[in-house]
């Protein structure tokens, strides 16, 4: 069950080096999974309106009732151009 209402991720490939992918509890937001030149894996989204390369996710889980909700998540990166650190703050509804 989290899998599906909380924590789960859909999956899509974008090319053989490349896969979207975007949160079950919320559609609003995703980000691309790829291949560096080294061959190391990273992920990449818009972070407050600028493309960014993610480093950390923080979810706040609301565990009310008998199903777990998603309070709110945190995105934390570095701007792809800049190198400055970047973050938003999603609310769940």
């Amino acid at each position: 069950m989290e899998r599906t209402f909380a924590y789960g991720v859909k999956t899509e490939s974008v090319d053989q080096n490349r896969f979207r992918m975007q949160f079950e509890a919320s559609k609003k937001k995703s980000f691309v999974v790829s291949l560096d030149e080294k061959g190391q894996a990273f992920a990449s989204m818009k972070i407050s309106g600028q493309q960014s390369r993610l480093t950390n996710i923080f979810v706040q889980v609301a565990e009310e009732g008998w199903w777990p909700k998603i309070a709110y998540v945190e995105f934390f990166g570095l701007d792809s151009q800049t190198l400055k650190p970047s973050y938003e703050k999603m609310l769940i509804r």
